[in-house]
């Protein structure tokens, strides 16, 4: 009558594990390892059996009694293989025992898991993406556990067995978690569970990230591919991870809005998270040759990686910054919020245009002109775009639309900033030898003449007109005197 409980069939099974274990030490008989591997494979089938499985989402009890049973049959299993070991360090039966009672436990896991997710947890419940979440974790960390295990004199089922958890752990992280159940487009509500940062997405995407970064290293694998293959899935699940808590942040628990939903400041974070992210690629590849990351091998594709990055970072930044992110003139009409939304916008900015700078100072290291090109262009763009954002600002208040109206002292103003922003920029470039930014410069200032030109003469009138005229008249000429100088031979 007990064997045939279901509550207790797994363990019941799992005993004469054990018992064979024993019998096989003290006789030496090799029929009785493969009794106890059959044994244990019963025990973890028992578990996995449906008179098992449909007390488990009916009863609230039934949880510690099935991590009871779980916990209590892999530790038989377990004690079962470690007998085996300790007469024979390379027998195949141990680690097979072993195999089966980390799948045992991880089974438990799993079905305590499925419990709350069901509902069952007695006003606490998983929502179905931490719950997947969850199992993620608990597969990963069970491969981790196993790999760091293996000694050099195991055999091949062990020094697998947890590559195969790992790998099967990113498969289930990128179909249940980054396909089926992302958040984005989540039915439940909320769409993500817990404080911001430390919230189910940390769970979901960051942990998994965090233990295959801990796959790439040189005491879980030295297989090439296998670190490949960790090293992307880390920065797969990071980059999911940084890109959902930013959405998160500005959209609180409601993702599922969609991209349509996308603000200013929101577009401007992801343009500074592309910069960050290109520049962790480039300080990766510099910092892997030489430490035991495992990615030595990998450090040129991982360099590689991170150009590509740096242009398509690059290339975002400029419409973000120039266009999407703009109050004034970009897609979004409507005003800012309050002072605190436009001082994020403005440090944003700012902030983007030091992480470009990031950018150029690795690409000059690395001698790529290319790239350290157009990482100062994007800089001179993302700066003059703020110094128009601050200007406008300063006399339009939060709304800064477009408004049909005249405004002499503000466009004097703006010609002004153009004109000392142009006159700095050359000064700079001149005296770095940056020719860049010197042609920069120079644009700017020619900008600023044809405005003058162009614009303040039919907008501007009286001391104000002459005024501009002679202020960009005299930028002009310093602009020029200084340039010369800084360009001439120094002696000696």
């Amino acid at each position: 009558k007990i064997a045939s409980d279901p509550q207790v069939l797994p363990l019941v099974v799992a005993v004469p594990a054990a018992v064979f274990a024993v019998l096989h030490v003290r006789l030496g008989w090799r029929g009785l390892a493969g009794a106890a591997i059959a044994c244990a494979l019963a025990s973890l089938a028992a578990l996995l059996s449906p008179d098992m499985l449909r007390p488990a989402f009916a009863s609230h009890q039934w949880p510690i009694a099935l991590a009871a049973v779980a916990a209590v049959s892999a530790a038989v299993v377990a004690g079962a293989s470690r007998l085996i070991r300790d007469q024979d360090q390379a027998a195949p039966a141990a680690d097979s025992l072993a195999t089966a009672a980390i799948l045992i436990a991880v089974t438990g896991v799993m079905l305590l898991l499925r419990y709350w997710g069901a509902g069952h947890g007695g006003g606490w419940r998983l929502d179905p993406f931490a719950e997947a979440a969850l199992r993620t974790v608990t597969i990963v960390t069970a491969g981790l556990l196993s790999t760091m295990a293996v000694r050099g004199d195991s055999h091949p089922i062990a020094r697998w067995r947890g590559h195969v958890l790992l790998v099967a752990g990113l498969v289930h992280a990128v179909i249940a978690q980054a396909l089926l159940l992302n958040p984005l487009w989540a039915w439940w509500t909320p769409a993500v569970s817990g404080p911001p940062l430390i919230d189910s997405v940390a769970l979901g995407f960051l942990a998994p990230g965090l233990l295959f970064a801990m796959g790439a290293t040189k005491r879980v694998t030295t297989e090439r591919r296998l670190t490949a293959v960790y090293a992307a899935a880390a920065f797969a699940f990071g980059l999911l991870w940084a890109v959902l808590e930013i959405r998160r942040l500005y959209q609180s628990a409601s993702l599922h809005l969609g991209v349509d939903a996308v603000g200013r400041a929101e577009a401007a974070s992801y343009a500074l998270l592309g910069l960050l992210v290109a520049r962790g690629l480039f300080a990766v590849a510099a910092r892997a040759r030489g430490r035991g990351w495992g990615l030595a091998t990998s450090a040129g594709l991982v360099r590689g990686l991170g150009q590509v990055a740096a242009w398509i970072a690059l290339a975002y930044a400029v419409v973000a910054y120039g266009l999407l992110a703009s109050p004034w003139w970009g897609p979004i009409h409507r005003p800012l919020d309050s002072q605190a939304t436009a001082a994020l916008l403005f440090g944003l900015y700012a902030a983007g245009a030091a992480a470009t700078l990031w950018i150029v100072r690795q690409a000059e290291g690395e001698a790529t002109p290319m790239l350290a090109r157009a990482g100062r262009i994007t800089a001179v763009i993302v700066v003059f775009a703020l110094l128009n954002l601050v200007t406008r600002w300063g006399f339009r208040g939060l709304d800064m639309r477009p408004v049909l109206q005249k405004a002499s002292l503000e466009t004097w103003t703006f010609s002004a900033v153009w004109g000392l922003y142009g006159f700095g920029l050359l000064i700079f470039a001149t005296a770095r030898r940056e020719p860049d930014l010197r042609w920069a410069g120079l644009a700017v200032l020619l900008l600023t003449t044809a405005k003058v030109f162009l614009f303040d003469m039919a907008q501007l009138e009286g001391v104000v007109r002459a005024g501009s005229f002679l202020a960009v008249g005299g930028l002009l000429l310093a602009a020029a005197v200084i340039a010369r100088r800084l360009s001439a031979p120094r002696p000696g």
